[in-house]
């Protein structure tokens, strides 16, 4: 779980346009809230951008570039 400061509170995982079944597993870790990286990147992943960002450990990068790919595959 991300540090309480490097969630965007203002957006939610279920905001973004991803498949029921990844919504589904988000909301089965008890995810809500991305982190500031996810909340930018995931977007631009999704509508096919590239995307350079550099983030400190643990801020949720791998989610913020996986979580589109896997969209993009099922």
């Amino acid at each position: 779980m991300a540090d309480q400061h490097l969630l965007e509170e203002n957006e939610t995982f279920a905001s973004f346009d991803f498949d029921p079944r990844i919504t589904r597993a988000i909301a089965q870790m008890q995810f809500v809230h991305p982190t500031l990286v996810q909340a930018k990147a995931i977007p631009l992943a999704m509508a096919g951008k590239d995307i350079l960002a550099r983030a400190r450990t643990g801020s949720g990068k791998t989610a913020a570039y996986t979580l589109p790919i896997v969209q993009k595959l099922l």
